[in-house]
């Protein structure tokens, strides 16, 4: 488990066999400079065993920051659910 995170969730990659092994008609082409929110979102937990979460939305090309609204949640978060179609990179 991931233990005391700060400052970014890097979301910026997919995983190339994720989308090539989906059905055709399910399969959607995001082109460059398009933003998109994905569905099911990232869900952030300060409990282990994913328990005291939080749901966050994530757009392709970009970082979730734990400040803001997600200030109370940086250097907290114990455990994270991430969709299947990205790769995250927790910087501290």
């Amino acid at each position: 488990m991931f233990t005391k995170f700060s400052s970014f969730i890097s979301t910026a990659l997919i995983v190339a066999g994720a989308a090539s092994a989906a059905p055709a008609s399910e399969t959607q082409v995001i082109k460059r400079g398009q933003r998109r929110q994905l569905d099911p979102p990232l869900r952030l937990c300060i409990g282990f065993n994913y328990e005291n979460c939080i749901t966050a939305p994530v757009v392709l090309d970009s970082c979730l920051d734990l400040v803001g609204f997600l200030a109370g949640w940086n250097n907290n978060v114990s455990s994270v659910e991430i969709p299947l179609v990205l790769v995250c990179t927790f910087f501290e």
